[in-house]
């Protein structure tokens, strides 16, 4: 839902604000693919391994394990507002000076589950180990899971100048801070 609403305070002022909230579905990220493993995965790999050990390979990334989207998460939602003045200034130029705002909440982020720990491959007993099979999940690549747990905030101030088209002529200028 939005709404808005504008109040001219005479034939050369507007007022304006609006506020609205806006949800979306949790859906596919490009970070993972619903499913995540074989066979609900269309593609996967083995590097220099067998499918019994697959970390007995090279250090390669594969197998590569894309992860899920966890279904607990809470839906994404933002809110958004803004407040403006607009004036007509003479030589048919109007400027607009705007505050506008969104906060935004759930919003996705990916982890991978199955990094290495720090100082994993400059620790001299893993020389020559294959780097999967370091991994907390031995044998396997990156495992993303995505949740929906981020924040974003946004204020702007918005100047905006134009000058209306007289004798094929106009411009315009803006200013966000």
């Amino acid at each position: 839902p939005r709404i808005g609403l504008a109040y001219s305070l005479n034939d050369k002022t507007v007022l304006r604000t609006g506020f609205g909230r806006y949800t979306n579905r949790q859906g596919v990220s490009d970070f993972v693919f619903a499913g995540g493993i074989p066979p609900l995965q269309q593609v996967a790999s083995v590097s220099s391994g067998t499918a019994d050990n697959p970390g007995s390979g090279s250090n390669g990334s594969y197998p590569q394990l894309s992860g899920d989207i966890d279904q607990n998460s809470p839906q994404p939602e933002a809110y958004i507002w803004n407040v403006s003045a607009e004036r007509e200034v003479g030589f048919q130029t109007v400027v607009q000076v705007s505050y506008v705002g969104r906060h935004a909440l759930h919003q996705q982020y990916g982890a991978n589950i199955n990094q290495l720990q720090p100082g994993t491959l400059t620790n001299p007993a893993n020389k020559g180990i294959a780097v999967n099979a370091l991994r907390p999940y031995a044998g396997y690549s990156a495992i993303n899971l995505v949740e929906q747990g981020d924040t974003a905030f946004y204020q702007g101030l918005q100047v905006d100048m134009n000058r209306r088209f007289n004798h094929g002529l106009g411009f315009g200028t803006a200013y966000t801070f």
